[in-house]
């Protein structure tokens, strides 16, 4: 009992300390959004159509996203 006691006084101090230092501490973060979808026409299907076929349009548009710590 005196060990399982001492554990959790260890735990709740450890986790005090560890909010002090995530206070303590300055964060800086960005974001951002961006657009890169590729050509929409005369885009070549490298094998995976007739050799003479090229797109023709646009199905959907692809954004990257990132997040910087």
């Amino acid at each position: 009992m005196g060990l399982a006691t001492t554990t959790r006084g260890l735990h709740a101090k450890v986790s005090s300390m560890a909010v002090v230092a995530v206070v303590a501490a300055r964060v800086t973060f960005g974001r951002g959004i961006r657009d890169v979808t590729g050509p929409a026409t005369e885009v070549d299907f490298m094998g995976y159509a007739e050799p003479s076929q090229t797109g023709g349009g646009l199905h959907f548009r692809l954004h990257a996203r990132a997040m910087v710590f």
